[in-house]
């Protein structure tokens, strides 16, 4: 069908939309970027073509990982992302979510370094609420240290307050009774 001689100009016009269709989903580079995604994590090519079932556990977290990204997703969600991986694919995966990951991430993590490295905002949900602060782990931690230090300090001003008030008001009983009892 590639012959010239064979081709109409029908023919043509649909290979021409074919071609747009490949371009426009990134068709040319897709084979490349999988690529990179692969050998980024630490996947030798010699794996390429294995079967998942043929892969280790470790492995088969990386694939996941890699599918995960080829789609650029606008959110992606991941649970322990640097689990099974060495400490190259970690560096790789870090710089790879800061600079190359357009989307939002929201992850499930316990490794504080890959967290402080690579969040830029941080949503906390506490007891029904929602804040966003703006920064890495380390600026979280300290405004949080400093929003709690607030709250305790206007805790106890109020406490304060209300003691001061009480003390006033027991005064005032016991001027009260000290005259009802005079007359």
């Amino acid at each position: 069908m590639l012959n010239r001689q064979e081709c109409s100009d029908e023919d043509g016009y649909k290979f021409g939309e074919l071609e747009q269709v490949i371009y426009d989903n990134d068709g040319y580079t897709a084979e490349i970027f999988a690529d990179s995604l692969l050998v980024g994590l630490g996947i030798a090519e010699k794996y390429y073509y294995e079967p998942l079932s043929a892969l280790s556990e470790g492995y088969k977290l990386r694939v996941l990982l890699v599918q995960s990204l080829f789609n650029n997703p606008n959110i992606l969600l991941l649970d322990e992302p640097t689990n099974h991986l060495d400490i190259i694919a970690i560096y790789w995966l870090e710089n790879y979510l800061k600079n190359s990951f357009k989307g939002i991430l929201i992850f499930i993590l316990y490794d504080l370094v890959f967290f402080n490295n690579v969040a830029t905002d941080i949503l906390d949900i506490d007891y029904g609420e929602i804040k966003l602060y703006t920064g890495n782990y380390d600026n979280f931690v300290q405004e949080k240290q400093i929003i709690a230090a607030q709250k305790l300090s206007k805790r106890n001003f109020l406490e304060k307050k209300i003691e001061n008030m009480q003390a006033w008001v027991d005064k005032f009983r016991v001027g009260m009774r000290a005259r009802q009892s005079a007359s």
